[in-house]
């Protein structure tokens, strides 16, 4: 089954798992496009959420907010200095 897996990438970014529970029963579920490749891609939302979780501690309270809404616009910005100052090194 590994094999048949490989085969797939890189153009899909297989997985499969197998749980075996006390009761003997097996669960099992197998993805071959995850949430977040270019055939299953994340909603606008879902992209804002996973910023927030994972840039809330590096940017603190509106910072995140902030970031995002800079990011969104980012197609009509003339000049990026602005935006790329919200990620300058020695924030936490």
């Amino acid at each position: 089954k590994d094999t048949e897996l490989d085969r797939l990438y890189p153009e899909a970014m297989p997985n499969s798992v197998a749980v075996l529970l006390k009761s003997g029963e097996v669960l099992s579920k197998e993805v071959i496009y995850p949430k977040g490749h270019l055939k299953t891609p994340l909603t606008d939302m879902e992209v804002e959420d996973k910023f927030k979780r994972l840039g809330g501690p590096y940017f603190g309270g509106g910072g995140v907010d902030n970031a995002l809404r800079s990011l969104w616009a980012l197609d009509e910005m003339e000049d990026v200095a602005a935006l790329l100052s919200l990620f300058k090194a020695g924030r936490p």
